[in-house]
């Protein structure tokens, strides 16, 4: 059973012979340990605050024996601002960073059996990226999105790059350079497996 707030992913669902519906996570229609299994993959770190909380508790209510979730792992987000109203965002609406120890006791009456790492990102030792947003080039650097939606205002366009740039010898210097900075390589998604523990903290089989 698949469950999206949005009523036309459930229908594209549907098309495709998926068995879904319409719900919110914060407030799931079934009764508890209806679900051997509940996954929230690529879900959780959008959810914004009090939906959050409320889903991870209606997560452990449903499920009757483990939970799986995926988020991405340590992210450092970036973050544009709406032209139209000033909010500022992270353009895939990511709310909140997830590493080993927040994950640790997310949900109630379950605990964390397995751990996997997947993917991989490069990225520059922290205290270059301040450097990189110290010289304001960090819109330059980010990935640009095909489209946005202000989360405030709902203003959507495409980003579009600044005109009139009166220093584009510095800006390619810039860019050169990025190139031979030292990176990092990092996991780009965290895999949890929770299962279900009784009162003496064993596992329910």
């Amino acid at each position: 059973m698949g469950i999206d707030i949005s009523e036309n992913k459930v229908n594209f669902a549907k098309k495709h012979n998926v068995l879904a519906e319409v719900g919110d996570a914060k407030s799931l229609r079934f009764d508890d340990d209806s679900f051997d299994v509940v996954t929230a993959l690529e879900v959780l770190e959008h959810l914004p605050y009090g939906t959050y909380e409320k889903a991870l508790k209606e997560i452990a209510r449903c499920a009757k024996k483990a939970i799986i979730i995926s988020v991405p792992y340590n992210e450092r987000r970036q973050f544009i601002k709406c032209p139209y109203c000033g909010t500022i965002f992270n353009p895939s609406y990511h709310l909140r960073v997830f590493k080993e120890d927040t994950l640790s006791s997310l949900f109630p009456g379950f605990k964390i059996k397995k751990i996997i790492k997947i993917g991989t990102v490069y990225r520059i030792p922290i205290f270059l990226e301040h450097i990189q947003r110290m010289l304001s080039i960090s819109e330059k650097l980010l990935p640009k999105a095909v489209e946005f939606v202000c989360p405030a205002c709902g203003f959507s366009k495409p980003p579009s790059k600044k005109k009139g740039n009166s220093k584009p010898f510095l800006e390619k210097a810039l860019r050169f350079v990025w190139r031979f900075l030292p990176k990092c390589k990092q996991a780009r998604w965290i895999i949890a497996l929770y299962v279900k523990v009784n009162s003496y903290g064993s596992k329910i089989k």
